[in-house]
């Protein structure tokens, strides 16, 4: 089994918990599953197409009526998974400013002065 192939395996699981309870434990996971993508080098693209792949799924096997609800709480489960790879887009951003001005890790930003 591969990296993307584990990822849907714990993916639909955990996100069909979320859609049913809506609570922060089961948004907790979303945050761990993209960390663990982040770590284990997937893709946004993988995360998304993942991620796509659930949602059709539970479309599929649902009424009519509740689809536009339940896309509108995948997304935020979806914006909660990719929360780990924002904050390495950041941070890389961060470290290249950095670069192109010289500066060292060891100085604070400007930001991090007026904090």
């Amino acid at each position: 089994m591969d990296r993307v192939e584990r990822l849907a395996r714990d993916y639909a699981p955990a996100l069909l918990s979320y859609l049913g309870r809506r609570d922060e434990p089961a948004l907790r996971s979303a945050y761990e599953l993209g960390r663990s993508a982040l770590v284990d080098g997937l893709s946004l693209l993988d995360l998304v197409s993942v991620h796509n792949a659930a949602v059709n799924d539970v479309v599929a096997r649902s009424r009519l009526d509740e689809v536009p609800h339940l896309v509108e709480t995948s997304g935020t489960y979806l914006v909660e998974v990719l929360s780990s790879f924002e904050m390495a887009r950041r941070a890389f951003q961060e470290t290249l400013s950095n670069a192109r001005l010289g500066r060292s890790d060891a100085e604070p930003s400007e930001e991090e002065k007026g904090m």
